[in-house]
């Protein structure tokens, strides 16, 4: 009875998130990277230095919604690991993690040519809102932009 109750729930969500974000009104969207991350926002490279903002100019940008807990992220993380191997020159990868200290420090020593936010209540709620408002409501989760800084599919 319990897997039922969990299920139905589940779908229900499903349900509620595919009508209020239907993939027409997801394209109509105009996004920008900096409606995520603002000019003044610090971003780290894995060894734990700020770098500055200007690194991201002409490159395709992905921010990456993760943590270390998340079972789905370990898998994902190494795709998407895998794929920035091959085409690093093309695009940043730019995590956002829901670790802290040294969670995220071991974490980011693993993948060295990533880039991260640190961890900041008020900055994950924030943007955990913004993204929702794309249908992403879970972790793993990804969201893309293009050189110019605009959202896309």
């Amino acid at each position: 009875m319990k897997n039922k109750c969990i299920l139905t729930i589940g779908f229900l969500m499903s349900a509620i998130s595919c009508s209020l974000f239907s993939s027409e009104s997801l394209h109509q969207r105009n996004l920008h990277l900096l409606d995520f991350i603002q000019d003044d926002t610090p971003i780290y490279n894995a060894t734990g230095e700020q770098v500055p903002v200007s690194k991201f100019d002409n490159k395709c940008i992905q921010l990456y919604f993760t943590a270390t807990f998340c079972g789905p992220c370990k898998k994902v993380s190494a795709m998407i690991q895998k794929h920035h191997q091959s085409y690093s020159t093309q695009y940043e990868v730019i995590v956002l993690s829901w670790d802290s200290d040294d969670k995220l420090t071991e974490y980011m020593s693993k993948k060295p040519h990533w880039h991260y936010v640190k961890y900041d209540v008020k900055l994950v709620q924030q943007l955990n809102r913004k993204a929702h408002h794309l249908g992403r409501t879970a972790i793993p989760t990804y969201i893309n932009f293009d050189i110019n800084g605009n959202y896309y599919d």
